[in-house]
């Protein structure tokens, strides 16, 4: 840096400088040339050589994060004097311009913090690659160490034989190559070797002819014999016949006797019971069998419903029962307690209707009506619960409902004598169920249209 009798300043920043010379001095020399001002500022430079710098007149300003092969500079925060880093072989190494690269080894790396390092290097790679940036003028690149093998045809470095050649170097670019492509080019080998396939081996001298043998029958085997040997061969001993069984039937099963004195006897299997299966009027099946067991296998689902009728329920109210149904209607139906008594009258068919005497003296004739005209179908009512009734034999009826509503009612008595009702031994209702007609007869009113017969009142 030299003023020339003005003022001049020069900076150096991420700077390498090995080799160099200068014309006067060290390898770097700052000098005022008889006037003016010279300064020269150092900031995160190599300088490799010494002696390193040499001053006249001048100012030589480090600004840290230098590394110097002597104490030729002033040192200040991060700078390392006398030292010379490891530096690897001038070349292009897959860049542009020529440089020194930095080895693993280099103090210069991850020498200068983050915020103190130049954007990229001298080829353009940006910085920081680690922790920090390196002093000097690139960054460190660690390419991966590349094996290659390439077959060596005959006539080649082998000679007439085959090979294979083995080539080892860093994907790094140098030699003229591309760096960090993943490929090992010719320029980027470092080491290379050629395994050579060897010659043909002689051919081996043939082998003596083996020995012949033969085989021949004889009576209890046969003869194996080979040139001047022989040997014989048996026939193997006969094994042991098997025990013989034979089988007779008997009236419970059968019989097995072996020749060896043993023997088993085999019954038959206990029969099976036999059933008898009995269908019910409400198509219920019932299968009844010879042990004892049975079982009622209940009818398929029924088929279309007719039109539904109305769903009733019982009730047990002391010696009655009330019938209830879903269209409003109920019934009362009484048990023991005898009627009032009433008078008793005789219904006898005439010509032309029916003639109703009574024993009080009255009489009646009801003519028969003539058909009315069929009424209009009703709507279809809800599906009606359909319910059983049991006679106990005891002079009681129980009537069973599906919905689980259930009566007992006792059978009627005759009223007494001289009444109107219809007396003892009056026709069975409901399965032994007799109900008697209680009548407080004062008139018979004829209804020439009815054929329901007299109404009492």
């Amino acid at each position: 840096n030299l003023s020339g009798g003005t003022h001049a300043l020069a900076r150096l920043e991420h700077v390498t400088i090995f080799g160099n010379i200068a014309l006067v001095g060290g390898h770097i020399r700052n000098s005022t040339g008889g006037g003016g001002t010279a300064r020269l500022e150092l900031l995160n430079c190599i300088i490799a050589d010494a002696p390193a710098l040499s001053n006249n007149a001048g100012t030589i300003v480090s600004l840290g994060g230098n590394i110097v092969a002597d104490a030729t500079l002033t040192a200040a925060t991060g700078d390392l004097l006398n030292t010379v880093p490891a530096l690897g072989t001038l070349g292009s190494n897959g860049a542009l311009t020529r440089h020194f690269p930095l080895t693993a080894t280099s103090v210069a790396l991850d020498r200068i913090a983050p915020g103190r390092c130049a954007a990229t290097d001298q080829r353009g790679v940006a910085r920081p690659r680690g922790s920090g940036c390196e002093a000097g003028a690139v960054e460190f690149l660690d390419y991966p160490l590349i094996f290659a093998l390439s077959p060596i045809a005959a006539g080649g470095a082998c000679g007439a034989q085959t090979g294979i050649q083995l080539r080892v170097g860093r994907d790094d670019g140098r030699g003229g190559g591309t760096a960090g492509n993943g490929t090992l080019e010719a320029g980027e080998a470092t080491q290379t070797s050629n395994v050579c396939d060897g010659a043909d081996g002689a051919n081996g001298t043939n082998g003596t002819n083996g020995t012949s043998c033969s085989v021949s029958p004889t009576s209890n085997g046969a003869t194996l014999t080979c040139g001047a040997t022989s040997v014989g061969i048996t026939h193997g001993m006969n094994g042991t016949n098997g025990t013989s069984c034979s089988v007779t039937q008997t009236a419970s099963g059968a019989n097995i006797s072996c020749s060896d004195g043993s023997m088993a006897a085999v019954n038959h299997g206990d029969a099976g019971s036999g059933c008898t299966v009995t269908q019910s009027p409400s198509g219920d099946a019932t299968v009844s069998c010879a042990d004892g067991t049975s079982a009622v296998l209940m009818s398929g689902p029924p088929g279309d419903a007719g039109a539904p009728g109305s769903a009733c329920s019982v009730t047990q109210m002391g010696n009655a029962a009330v019938i209830s149904c879903t269209d409003g209607t109920t019934a009362t139906v009484r048990g023991p307690d005898a009627g009032a008594a009433g008078t008793s009258c005789g219904v006898e068919r005439i010509d032309g209707g029916v003639q109703v005497s009574c024993g009080d003296g009255t009489s009646a004739v009801v003519s028969d009506g003539t058909d009315g005209m069929n009424g209009a179908n009703g709507s279809s009512g809800m599906p009606g619960t359909s319910c059983t009734v049991h006679d106990n034999g005891d002079g009681t009826a129980t009537i069973t409902c599906p919905d689980g509503t259930m009566a007992t009612i006792g059978e009627g008595t005759s009223p007494p004598a001289g009444g109107c009702g219809c007396g003892a031994g009056g026709p069975p209702l409901l399965g032994g169920l007799a109900l008697a007609l209680v009548c407080r007869r004062r008139r018979v009113t004829r209804h020439p249209l009815s054929r329901t017969g007299p109404t009492s009142r």
